[in-house]
């Protein structure tokens, strides 16, 4: 790892430029082109990007090799390789579902993966957990617009995954699925000038 090479303990970048770093030359180098063969990538090989990713989680943060994955992530500001190829192969999906009919890259989308690579997964089928997460946001926002008990009290909502918060920390305008768009504006809904709503990310069980 090159990055701890720019950093000691009485000399070199803080920490807030060592971020600035990995972001771009480590996480850049990583995710080329990630959103069309992350998602596809096996298990194991994704692991040893996690691994890359953890180490200058580390660096950045100083935190000894005993703290947990997790937290020196979050410590770091960094979202792991996981969350990302979701969040990448979301936004690739979002994207071509958007292009005029007869773009070839919209056909792909809207094309299953032939048969032979039934158990393949890739950008097209996204679906499962981010998908899913989504949608109980959407539900969750639903449920309390519906029975507003306490209508001035703070809402904290909380999910296990990071990609559909990366997704709506963009902002309204930056939505590409009618889904985002509809739990923002579900939130806009139920906010006020005396209520704040928080999601808060939570480690999965």
């Amino acid at each position: 790892m090159q990055l701890r090479k720019l950093t000691g303990r009485s000399w070199g970048l803080e920490e807030r430029q060592l971020r600035a770093v990995a972001s771009g030359y480590v996480r850049g180098a990583l995710e080329h082109a990630a959103a069309a063969w992350l998602p596809a990538t096996p298990q194991s090989h994704v692991e040893l990007l996690e691994r890359e990713m953890r180490a200058a989680a580390r660096t950045i943060t100083g935190c000894p090799m005993s703290t947990p994955a997790h937290a020196v992530m979050a410590e770091a500001g960094l979202m792991p390789v996981a969350a990302r190829r979701d969040v990448l192969a979301a936004k690739l999906l979002a994207k071509a579902h958007a292009l005029p009919e007869g773009d070839p890259l919209r056909a792909v989308a809207e094309d299953g993966p032939p048969s032979r690579l039934k158990t393949v997964t890739g950008w097209r089928g996204l679906c499962s957990s981010f998908r899913a997460e989504m949608v109980a946001l959407g539900a969750a926002l639903n449920h309390l617009r519906d029975n507003p008990h306490h209508s001035s009290a703070p809402i904290t909502i909380c999910s296990d995954s990071q990609s559909a918060l990366a997704t709506l920390r963009e902002g309204p305008a930056s939505q590409k699925t009618l889904l985002g768009a509809a739990i923002w504006t579900e939130l806009a809904a139920l906010a006020g000038p005396s209520r704040r709503i928080h999601l808060q990310w939570v480690p999965s069980h």
